[in-house]
């Protein structure tokens, strides 16, 4: 609220999980159950009461979550661990798994639009979920999701036709950061594979965990 009174047009609420069982911060908004839909519908109308839009951005953390936040395992594509969130070793996803954390996404989405959300962020950025399966150093699947491109366009797909008439943004990472990631170029090309014609706003961020001083840049870093 105290942002929209300053003036913002639109806000967004920052990594909103989808599912329970992969809340990355204690205390991180979630969207993950119906019981959050009257929350956040008082959030939506105390923004939209000082003229400001509401965005909600939708994230799966994968491999970065820890069990001691959300007293479960972490998952990835593939069973590579962080070792700047913890080093947990991640459980590797099953096929079947992968298609039921889509429909957790489009589920997300739909209750978002319930509560009077404006707009809709896919979170494909920063090393959580969707930038794993996208990076070739942590999906060394061998099944179809071993495209890296191939969950996230589920995932916009699901979300698209969850939410029809809401504009979507998707945020991705220029380029991770770390010697054995994607640099732009190789992000380029992935983007060429993208659902993009179901994307309204391509939010273009850059970094992930192991390389967090291009997520939020510290003072020592010249400005771009």
């Amino acid at each position: 609220r105290a942002r929209a009174v300053g003036g913002a047009a639109l806000l967004f609420t920052e990594a909103t999980y989808v599912r329970a069982d992969e809340r990355g911060r204690l205390r991180e908004m979630g969207a993950h159950d119906d019981h959050v839909i009257p929350g956040l519908r008082v959030l939506a109308g105390a923004v939209h009461a000082e003229g400001a839009l509401l965005g909600v951005e939708l994230v799966h953390a994968g491999r970065v979550a820890q069990t001691f936040v959300s007293g479960f395992q972490p998952v990835a594509p593939s069973p590579v661990p962080c070792e700047i969130s913890g080093g947990e070793m991640p459980r590797e996803l099953a096929t079947q798994e992968i298609g039921e954390i889509v429909r957790s996404f489009a589920d997300a989405a739909r209750r978002c639009v319930e509560a009077g959300v404006d707009v809709i962020s896919i979170h494909g950025a920063h090393g959580y979920l969707i930038h794993q399966f996208l990076s070739p150093r942590t999906n060394l699947r061998t099944d179809e999701y071993a495209d890296p491109v191939r969950f996230l366009n589920e995932v916009l797909v699901a979300v698209r036709n969850a939410a029809p008439e809401t504009p979507l943004f998707l945020r991705l990472s220029a380029f991770e950061g770390v010697e054995d990631g994607l640099d732009a170029d190789a992000t380029r090309a992935l983007a060429d594979r993208m659902r993009l014609d179901l994307v309204d706003v391509i939010d273009i961020s850059a970094g992930s965990y192991e390389a967090g001083e291009w997520i939020v840049q510290p003072g020592e870093m010249p400005r771009g």
